[in-house]
């Protein structure tokens, strides 16, 4: 027993210091981090003077997916296409915004964070928006029709390329000072 004491002699430790020392396992004090500053979204609204517009409509049996609740699935879009003029100087001079049914939607409980997405490929901004399925039947009609004029997208400042969408509003009048 001598003889271990004369080594923590040697390394000028006591013994009950270094016990101590060996059964503290607490975490070395470190510098507090601060948690990452997150900037609100900025929202924006994206105008797209429509030129052309083009319809899709798929109704098959469903493969009891969870996106395909039934027996039956349904799936229509109403697709129009145009040119951006909102916000001005915008780096992507076309547009592209779908607008694909939901069934149920207007029914859906909780408070929902968005109702479509946006993305740029290239020169093209795309816009794909979910809309109640009772909806899209009408505004297919106004689109055969050709009097839809505009189509205002709602969402956030595009950010890495994409962002959300909050709102969509199709026009059959466009004034540019309104805007």
């Amino acid at each position: 027993m001598e003889e271990l004491f004369s080594w923590f002699r040697q390394i000028d430790l006591r013994p009950e210091e270094t016990g101590r020392r060996l059964l503290d396992r607490s975490p070395m004090p470190t510098k507090r981090r601060r948690p990452p500053y997150r900037k609100r979204d900025e929202k924006i609204t994206y105008l797209v003077a429509v030129t052309g517009w083009e319809h899709y409509y798929g109704f098959r049996i469903a493969t009891g997916s969870a996106w395909e609740p039934g027996p039956y699935y349904e799936l229509a879009t109403l697709i129009l296409r145009g040119e951006v003029v909102r916000p001005e100087g915008f780096k992507h001079p076309c547009g592209e915004v779908t607008l694909s049914s939901r069934a149920g939607m207007l029914q859906e409980a909780g408070e929902p964070k968005c109702i479509g997405s946006l993305s740029v490929r290239g020169d093209l901004l795309q816009a794909y928006v979910f809309i109640p399925a009772e909806r899209l039947a009408e505004l297919v009609a106004v689109a055969a029709s050709g009097r839809i004029r505009i189509a205002a997208v709602g969402g956030t400042k595009l950010r890495y390329r994409s962002g959300t969408i909050h709102s969509v509003t199709l026009n059959t009048e466009f004034d540019p000072e309104e805007w």
